[in-house]
């Protein structure tokens, strides 16, 4: 379920909202404040990758799109803040 593309943790109308308000935003900076980790973490606990199914690892396609829209459009301030 992990590496199905269309999941998503915002869901599809709010993820739309961000990438549009993204491309939209004239601020000094794009902050992404919120509750989960955005950034991939392996705890390393053993020879096999583990990752936390409680944040954004569980939704890689989400996540892929997001910070891949990020990158293709050049948004160079964006933080995320968790």
């Amino acid at each position: 379920m992990q590496q199905d593309p269309a999941r998503t943790l915002t869901g599809n109308a709010q993820e739309r909202w961000l990438l549009d308000g993204l491309s939209a935003s004239g601020s000094t900076w794009d902050v992404l404040a919120q509750q989960v980790f955005m950034a991939q973490r392996n705890f390393h606990i053993s020879d096999v990758e583990r990752y936390s199914m409680d944040a954004w690892d569980d939704y890689l396609g989400s996540r892929s799109r997001i910070l891949g829209y990020i990158g293709q459009r050049e948004i160079a301030n964006t933080v995320v803040l968790t």
